[in-house]
């Protein structure tokens, strides 16, 4: 039995050399290989387009909870300016979360939607986009006081209340 002393430095070549002459296989260096634990991945994900992106939580796997909370936090550039010179960083936030966690749904910014479709299309998941939006006129007023009406791209059911 081969023993790695501590107290003299062992190259690669030499731990490599020690697991092969001592393995049961001789010759084969068997490499341990990480175990993920399998996760059942949603086939399809509903997501309410709002005031932002509402994503039920109860169809999600935690893991992927967390990469989509992750799409929308980044690391705020006054910590680390105010770090590098010294100066005192107590309350400016290290990383800076856009996400509103609640019990049944996360909501991410509306500019997230490209990145939340590349993450679920990356684990298989089909993104089903449903649209909830009030519409929306603009009245625009010129020195003459004419109004102008534009429509902008609705998608959902208009009710008119009276």
């Amino acid at each position: 039995m081969a023993v790695l002393i501590p107290d003299r430095k062992n190259c690669g070549e030499e731990i490599e050399d020690i697991v092969k002459n001592n393995s049961l296989n001789k010759g084969v260096v068997s490499k341990v290989k990480e175990q993920t634990n399998i996760v059942k991945m949603p086939k399809r994900l509903k997501v309410i387009n709002s005031n932002g992106n509402h994503i039920p939580k109860s169809s999600l796997p935690p893991v992927l909870i967390n990469k989509t909370i992750q799409l929308a936090t980044f690391t705020n550039p006054e910590f680390f300016k105010a770090k590098s010179k010294r100066l005192s960083t107590y309350k400016i936030p290290r990383i800076i979360d856009c996400t509103e966690n609640y019990t049944d749904y996360i909501i991410l910014p509306r500019g997230c939607l490209d990145r939340l479709k590349a993450l679920m299309l990356e684990n298989g998941t089909e993104l089903l986009v449903k649209g909830r939006f009030r519409p929306v006129f603009g009245i625009l007023f010129t020195s003459c006081f004419k109004i102008f009406l534009f429509e902008t791209d609705f998608y959902g059911i208009v009710y008119i209340e009276e």
